[in-house]
């Protein structure tokens, strides 16, 4: 939704749609952090991680959570061929259709009996909600009549409604955790989180802006790598079973640590692990 938002501001001011730029880096990123899984995947010499020399596993990434950059490649182009051929109505049919589908054949499989492969159902989600983004920059009227509360209660209300989805799932068809990564209550708090950033938008950078830009893309791409180190190699679990309650606070410490002292004393190390 972001990406999608920020497609449509720029659409503004060059009056042309053009995300070749965008696709390029995400290109080099996809392709940079595939060798660098590659890479370590060699050196741990672990049968569970192997490189994956598969049609899915090459366009997918070598780690399941690179999907995300692939979509957002796939996402940005279909994007660019309907927002230069079609009106914004037929846009919104285009995000609910592909967003239904993906509900349908995921989120609700064990429902409707209907299942979408995995990897398939995660490659699309980018199209329904970079399109979802791109139409509210061009509804400003829409944006501007949701105020913070209103914002805040669709949030919340998404958050209530995926509890009681995934909890009716569960108890109906027994559906686990990667059944219901994406339902209709999912959909409502991003929608609803997304909206409420808008209404705090900053004029000039702060250290938190500042940080997220140069470290958050990293952290994503790389919070893998640090998980198998510590809870793998050094099996942290094995000496205190408390380290599995704070793993995210300790992963991601690490990581930003281990980022901030590259970015200081190789600035070529991590412009490589950046794909700039």
């Amino acid at each position: 939704m972001v990406s999608g938002y920020f497609v449509a501001q720029k659409l503004r001011t060059t009056k042309s749609l053009n995300i070749s730029a965008a696709t390029n880096n995400l290109l080099a990123i996809l392709i940079v952090v595939n060798l660098f899984y590659c890479l370590f995947y060699v050196l741990d010499n672990n049968p569970a991680t192997n490189i994956k020399l598969t049609f899915i596993g090459l366009i997918i990434g070598q780690s399941g959570h690179l999907w995300f950059i692939g979509s957002s490649i796939l996402g940005l182009l279909v994007l660019q061929y309907l927002a230069s051929r079609y009106s914004d109505k037929t846009l919104l049919l285009v995000a609910l259709g592909v967003l239904l589908f993906i509900l349908i054949g995921d989120g609700y499989s064990s429902l409707s009996s209907i299942t979408i492969q995995y990897e398939v159902a995660r490659y699309l989600t980018s199209i329904p909600f970079l399109l979802i983004g791109f139409l509210l920059a061009r509804q400003e009227r829409v944006l501007a009549q949701l105020s913070v509360k209103a914002c805040v209660a669709i949030a919340i209300s998404g958050l209530l409604i995926e509890g009681a989805e995934a909890i009716a799932l569960y108890k109906a068809f027994g559906a686990g955790p990667h059944n219901q990564e994406l339902l209709v209550g999912t959909c409502l708090l991003a929608v609803g989180l997304f909206c409420l950033s808008l209404k705090f938008v900053t004029v000039q950078e702060n250290a938190l802006s500042k940080a997220g830009k140069t470290y958050s893309l990293l952290i994503y791409l790389y919070h893998p790598i640090v998980i198998s180190i510590l809870f793998a190699k050094i099996d942290l679990g094995h000496y205190n079973s408390y380290a599995y309650w704070v793993s995210p606070l300790l992963v991601f410490g690490s990581l930003l640590l281990v980022l901030k002292l590259i970015h200081r004393f190789s600035q070529p190390t991590f412009k490589v692990i950046s794909g700039l």
